[in-house]
């Protein structure tokens, strides 16, 4: 393909750990396709990290977004709005590092599981 009719690529902001959080939410929100998800998932975050009192993702902690996820869960809020608060969330820390997300995420559901297994065939 002739590189002469593809437009030139901006350049990808640098979001280094010290990044503060509202600048890594316009870097996630830029890339959702759709205007509605781009408007309630970056107020859903916003919500978060304001509650959360952190500058930036790096001072997150498990603790924290397990406390989170529980005071959501537990919140008035109607389910879907559950829903969409911890899914926000959750897709804005799957960039991340597998070694920060993965004590930050619910087990595998086999993990979840409790009670007597059925052996397998």
């Amino acid at each position: 393909m002739d590189a002469k009719l593809l437009p030139a690529l901006p350049s990808a902001p640098t979001l280094a750990p010290a990044t503060p959080w509202e600048r890594v939410l316009e870097s996630y929100v830029r890339s959702l396709d759709s205007d509605a998800t781009r408007r309630s998932y970056k107020r859903q975050v916003e919500v978060a990290l304001g509650a959360l009192r952190v500058a930036t993702l790096a001072e997150l902690t498990g603790e924290m977004l397990l406390d989170w996820r529980a005071h959501v869960t537990a919140s008035a809020l109607a389910p879907a709005t559950q829903s969409q608060a911890l899914a926000a969330f959750d897709r804005l820390e799957s960039p991340l590092p597998q070694g920060r997300r993965h004590d930050r995420r619910r087990p595998p559901a086999q993990e979840r599981r409790s009670g007597p297994h059925p052996e397998p065939r």
